[in-house]
């Protein structure tokens, strides 16, 4: 009789199929960056519009404290999640035989700008204004890709796609703020 050797999602020969149970959903995400004048400081609305369906998010930045003394941040409707916090820098150290860390600071004087939408749009256009001057409009195709993060034959299968951009530095000139 012969062995059947299952090398499984793990990759361990001889062990049966073992998969974890990481999640993961579709999805497009953005990273935007500031420009060398900074995140713009203002009232912010992102207007992103997915196959023709368009779902808007506002908020104040820098953002306002909360009781407990932290930032809050912006709150958006479902189908748009958006983050706004420190560009990091991040490098892997060994801190022991086999064993890999990841150690991650701030950049200073960036910030990032992640915006997410749910699903997988086959077009998406993002705009973005700082007190109604556009900062970003950007329009994408996505190319996704397929994510097994349990390994192959392991559920789930997600579609993931991004773009990163960069927002329009805004001055402030005789007439109000610029482009």
């Amino acid at each position: 009789m012969a062995t059947i050797v299952n090398f499984g999602c793990r990759g361990i020969p001889g062990a049966t199929k073992a998969c974890t149970l990481i999640g993961c959903e579709d999805g497009f995400n953005a990273m935007v960056t500031n420009g060398p004048a900074g995140f713009p400081v203002g009232m912010h609305e992102i207007n992103v519009t997915a196959d023709g369906a368009t779902v808007s998010c506002t908020f104040v930045f820098p953002f306002p404290k909360l009781p407990s003394g932290a930032d809050s941040g912006p709150e958006c409707p479902s189908g748009l999640m958006v983050f706004v916090g420190p560009a990091v820098a991040c490098t892997q150290f060994q801190p022991g035989p086999g064993a890999v860390g990841e150690r991650c600071n701030p950049i200073a004087g960036q910030t990032k700008e992640t915006i997410s939408i749910p699903g997988t749009p086959a077009h998406v256009r993002v705009r973005q204004t700082t007190n109604g001057v556009v900062v970003l409009d950007e329009s994408v195709t996505p190319v996704y890709a397929s994510n097994q993060p349990n390994g192959p034959g392991c559920d789930p299968i997600c579609h993931q796609a991004g773009a990163e951009w960069m927002l329009a530095d805004l001055t402030v000139g005789d007439g109000g703020l610029e482009q």
